[in-house]
């Protein structure tokens, strides 16, 4: 506010008396820092007040994080002491255990002890006896040893037998070895000699529109015993998806694909990887 006062060169002049208007001047600028100060004010106090609730908010968590503590340090005190009482319990039971033990070994040892002492009544009434019956022993002796050696020799004639049965079924092992190994090289050959037609099949079968030149894939192949392509899947990619794709498409038009007439080369056969080169 600005105070203005105005100076005139003294006249008489006769003039009606009037009430005088007062002039006041309004500092915009300065109304501007007073809002801009009261909201800094403002600001302070809402700073404030956020302030002192996060710092109850903090306290309010550390008595909640002792209480926590707190609790678990009870809960494991808790812990502790079944864990004592349960290893007591477990070395009570132990001990008693032990005790049982021990008095069984007792009992044990003290039946041991009357049947021992029994046989050797029973072994000198044996003694008394033999002494009695020493020629009844003599002739028994004498069948018996009679029995072993009939005994031997019918024991010699298994262990014979037995080696020639196992002689034989080496022989027939090795046989059976050889005849698989036979058709597996037959199925093998049989094989190999209709890959050609497989791969003429399924190149006609074979549509692409890209450029394949240089370009491979690897599918793995089962088929039925009537040659129908039972799955195709890529084992060993080309790096051309599209081409992939391709490749065993034509392998799922050419079924059924040439396949050994002999049913016995199905199960060695039956699963196998197929190269396709354009």
């Amino acid at each position: 506010m600005f105070g203005i006062s105005l100076q005139f060169e003294p006249k008489i002049v006769q003039v009606s008396l009037i009430e005088p208007v007062q002039a006041v001047v309004i500092d915009q600028a300065a109304i501007e820092r007073e809002k801009i100060h009261k909201a800094d004010l403002q600001r302070q106090r809402e700073e404030e007040v956020r302030r002192q609730a996060e710092k109850k908010k903090a306290e309010r968590l550390e008595v909640k994080r002792q209480a926590d503590l707190k609790k678990r340090q009870e809960v494991e005190r808790k812990r502790k002491q079944e864990e004592k009482k349960k290893k007591e319990t477990e070395a009570k039971h132990k001990a008693e255990a032990k005790q049982q033990e021990e008095k069984k070994k007792k009992e044990t040892e003290a039946k041991r002890k009357a049947e021992a002492k029994q046989q050797e009544e029973i072994k000198r009434q044996a003694e008394e006896k033999k002494q009695r019956d020493t020629e009844a022993k003599r002739q028994a002796e004498e069948k018996k040893k009679r029995d072993a050696e009939a005994k031997r020799q019918a024991e010699e004639k298994k262990k014979r037998d037995a080696e020639a049965k196992r002689q034989a079924e080496e022989k027939k092992q090795r046989e059976a070895e050889e005849a698989e190994r036979q058709l597996i090289s037959f199925c093998k050959s049989a094989f190999l000699a209709l890959v050609g037609e497989i791969k003429n099949k399924v190149h006609n079968n074979w549509t692409y529109a890209g450029d394949a030149t240089g370009l491979e894939v690897t599918i793995s192949v089962k088929v039925t015993r009537d040659g129908e392509v039972a799955s195709g899947n890529v084992g060993l990619s080309s790096g051309d998806a599209i081409f992939d794709r391709s490749a065993v498409n034509a392998l799922r038009k050419a079924s059924p694909l040439p396949f050994p007439d002999d049913p016995r080369c199905y199960e060695k056969n039956k699963e196998f990887n197929f190269k396709f080169t354009p």
